[in-house]
C-alpha cells in the first residue's frame, strides 16, 4: 500500500486533471505545491497503472518549444480519486477529532492549574473566530 504521502500527491493530481486534462505540469505544480519532479513521478505512476492517459495536445507550451501535452483520467482513474477522496476526507475528520481532544485536555489542565490570564487570552480568541 502506498503511503498517506504518495496517496494525497495521487488525489491532488487526480482531481486537478479531472478539471483540467491539459494542464502542463509546471502548472500542476503551482496549483498543487509539490516539486516537478515528484509530480512528473507520481503522474508516471498514475499512467503507468491505468489511471490517467497521456495524449500529445496541439498546443505547444508557451514558455519553451516542447511538445504539450493533455492527461485525461481514465474511468479507473476517476474511480480511484473518489476512493482517495473518501479516504482522505476519513483520514481528516480522524485528525480533527483527534485534535479537538487534544485541546479539550490542554484547556482542562490551564482550568485545574488556575492558569486564568491564558484562558482569557483563550476565550478573547476563540470569541473573536465567531
Amino acid at each position: 500500500m502506498e503511503n498517506a504521502f504518495n496517496q494525497n500527491l495521487h488525489y491532488l493530481l487526480l482531481k486537478t486533471l479531472s478539471h483540467q486534462p491539459d494542464m502542463s505540469q509546471r502548472a500542476i505544480v503551482r496549483k498543487i505545491g509539490f516539486s516537478l519532479g515528484k509530480v512528473n513521478e507520481s503522474l508516471n505512476q498514475l499512467i503507468a497503472n491505468g489511471m490517467v492517459r497521456k495524449i500529445k495536445s496541439d498546443r505547444k507550451e508557451t514558455t519553451t518549444a516542447k511538445i504539450a501535452f493533455k492527461y485525461p483520467l481514465t474511468v479507473d482513474g476517476r474511480e480511484e480519486k473518489n476512493r482517495l477522496g473518501t479516504w482522505l476526507l476519513e483520514r481528516k475528520l480522524f485528525q480533527q477529532k483527534a485534535l479537538k481532544a487534544e485541546i479539550q485536555d490542554l484547556l482542562q489542565y490551564l482550568a485545574e492549574t488556575r492558569d486564568s490570564e491564558i484562558l482569557k487570552e483563550l476565550n478573547f480568541v476563540q470569541n473573536q473566530r465567531r
